[in-house]
């Protein structure tokens, strides 16, 4: 389905919930937040659908090089409503689409509907694409390079690039278990007993809401990472890689703004330090009066604590 996140439409009709796996407590503040989703949409301009909408996976890599493929059929993208995952695959291979169709387990209308699958069967599977999971992230790229400023097919000198990286989570955005208590052992052993580790959103409560553009959710101020890195033929294979993870959406961007992250501190390995801020449009920006505001915050993570 068609995301709201990137400022289009959504076809509600085809967005279903297993409504066994929800408390009755959570299925209660989710019908409420849509309530007040529904009312800030009538306030505002309905939506159009831009004619530079496109599926795009891009990558920076080292001495400011930077690869992109792009999609016009957005169709292909997918995401979870309410989790960190999605992907969008540009090309299958061609045995694979041919195993999957002629075996008799979709047809071909259903076959673009395809959207999260296991690690092994995305690397089976995927030509081009990407595909990002709570704690694994895919992606190969047949694009070019994009230094020109083209994004579309054909824009630029060809390039290539895989990579495919297991994440452990340190920090989100709030407490968490401390590393040096616990000689570093994983998140689930780390957080076992404890109660107090509640995550937030990174720019309070109403960011929640359709409110204030863009949103702005740290998903992972501290993390290490495990992997590789295939650029134009070039292996980069690391373990324990200093990792940092957020999420922008919206349908509007800041006309200034500014972003410092680091989780890489010599002698320091339980530190994390993210400063961010901008001018953001205000809500019901079309009436009299101030439009904008100037706003920016500090976090830290240090020894289990969050700080901002």
């Amino acid at each position: 389905f068609s995301i709201e996140d990137a400022g289009r439409w959504v076809r509600e009709d085809s967005i279903q919930c297993d409504k066994s796996a929800i408390s009755a407590e959570s299925d209660g503040y989710v019908k409420a937040t849509n309530r007040i989703q529904k009312l800030v949409r009538l306030l505002r301009p309905k939506y159009v659908k831009s004619p530079l909408t496109l599926a795009c996976m891009q990558l920076l890599g080292s001495q400011d090089t930077y690869l992109v493929q792009s999609d016009e059929d957005d169709t292909k993208f997918w995401g979870w409503k309410f989790s960190q995952g999605y992907g969008c695959t540009f090309e299958w291979k061609n045995d694979s689409k041919a195993n999957i169709v002629d075996g008799g387990h979709i047809t071909k209308e259903d076959f673009k509907m395809i959207a999260a699958m296991t690690p092994e069967e995305w690397s089976e599977r995927v030509q081009s694409g990407f595909q990002i999971l709570p704690f694994h992230l895919q992606g190969r790229l047949n694009g070019h390079d994009g230094t020109l400023g083209g994004v579309k097919a054909d824009q630029g000198i060809s390039g290539t690039a895989e990579f495919d990286l297991v994440i452990k989570p340190v920090a989100g955005w709030g407490n968490y278990p401390p590393l040096y208590s616990t000689g570093g052992a994983p998140l689930e052993q780390r957080s076992k007993g404890r109660k107090d580790y509640r995550q937030y959103s990174t720019a309070g409560w109403l960011a929640y809401f359709p409110v204030f553009e863009p949103h702005w959710q740290i998903t992972m101020a501290h993390a290490r990472a495990s992997g590789f890195v295939n650029w134009n033929g070039t292996l980069y294979e690391f373990d324990d890689a200093p990792f940092y993870g957020e999420k922008n959406w919206g349908g509007a961007f800041p006309t200034k703004w500014f972003w410092t992250q680091c989780n890489s501190f010599e002698n320091y390995p339980d530190l994390a330090f993210t400063s961010g801020g901008g001018i953001r449009e205000l809500p019901f920006s079309f009436l009299p009066g101030k439009r904008t505001e100037t706003l920016g915050l500090i976090g830290i993570h240090y020894n289990g604590t969050f700080y901002e």
